[in-house]
């Protein structure tokens, strides 16, 4: 996939000031301008974006002002000096498009140079993170790798110790503990006490709360932030799935514990208020069973996964990370 920049036309005189363009005599789109659009949108200031991208700001500047006008559309709301801009609606709609874009694009990329992969994976994953972010990344794996036939086994974290041991899976993506079979940390996440957006739960005596069922040991220790602090609180709702807990949430019979990754603008984050307990950021490795350890090819597979998961979901946490402040 190729992207060439052709742009012929003439700006506009002032910043704020929309250009009508006719889209179809414009040509084809640089790929550079959407990466730093999205930049932009999930940073604080457009300095800073710069300086991830390791652009000049004026010329960062520059690269927005040719999106607009290609687009014949304001996409930015002009704030207060050393304010952080502001996207219009049609930023906002634009930002999904974009993301779509730079997801294909990359794809692409690691596809044009990946290894030569090949054979069969079966890796498991905890119950409580199977329907996150993590299973697209999978799901993205499989779509560049086509060679290699990745089954997903999800499972509890007790249980996919059991079958790493005994070689029911090849390896497993779980949380960071003091085990021989772990090959290397992948990333590691935050989690905050979220609720609905009128945040009329805070009111309920005792506080509805929404717990991980007892097979994931985040639940003891939600437990324990919140009768150190005090908190009056009943167990409303359990799930092994982190998504139903968060719509349980976004719902407004609830607050909990929510991985970063997961929050959107549907919810709100609380931490602090209500005597909610600070929250320990989690840490996930990847591990491989003994008779994986003695294959080559598997050991190439299980490494070459790793990176990729371990690529994509630091990148996720870090947009998680500036949208929950």
């Amino acid at each position: 996939m190729f992207f060439k920049l052709q742009v012929n036309i003439l700006m506009p005189k002032v910043l704020n000031m929309p250009v009508v363009s006719d889209n179809n005599s414009i040509g084809r789109l640089d790929i550079q301008l959407l990466k730093s659009f999205l930049e932009i949108s999930r940073s604080p200031t457009l300095s800073s974006a710069a300086e991830k991208l390791k652009i000049p700001q004026p010329t960062m500047s520059l690269q927005m002002k040719r999106l607009e006008a290609r687009a014949g559309k304001l996409l930015f709301e002009l704030g207060r000096r050393g304010k952080p801009l502001r996207l219009t609606v049609h930023g906002e709609r634009l930002v999904r498009h974009a993301e779509r874009i730079i997801d294909a694009y990359e794809d692409t990329v690691n596809f044009l140079g990946m290894p030569e992969l090949s054979g069969s994976l079966r890796l498991g994953i905890p119950d409580i993170i199977s329907d996150t972010g993590l299973r697209d990344i999978l799901s993205r794996f499989k779509a560049i790798y086509e060679d290699v036939d990745l089954t997903i086994v999800p499972a509890s974290v007790e249980k996919i110790k059991e079958m790493v041991a005994d070689g029911s899976i090849d390896a497993s993506i779980s949380l960071d503990i003091n085990d021989s079979n772990k090959v290397r940390v992948l990333w590691s996440e935050s989690y905050h006490w979220v609720c609905a957006k009128d945040k009329a739960v805070l009111f309920q005596d005792p506080l509805p709360v929404a717990l991980v069922s007892d097979r994931d040991p985040l639940r003891d220790t939600i437990s324990e932030r919140l009768n150190k602090k005090g908190q009056q609180w009943v167990e409303a709702y359990t799930s092994d799935s982190m998504a139903k807990i968060y719509a349980s949430c976004a719902g407004g019979q609830t607050v909990a514990a929510v991985a970063a990754s997961l929050i959107n603008s549907d919810v709100t984050i609380v931490d602090g208020e209500k005597n909610l307990g600070e929250l320990p950021d989690r840490t996930f490795a990847i591990y491989q069973s003994p008779s994986a350890s003695k294959d080559n090819n598997a050991e190439r597979l299980i490494h070459a996964m790793g990176e990729f998961v371990s690529l994509k979901m630091q990148k996720l946490n870090e947009i998680a990370i500036f949208m929950v402040g």
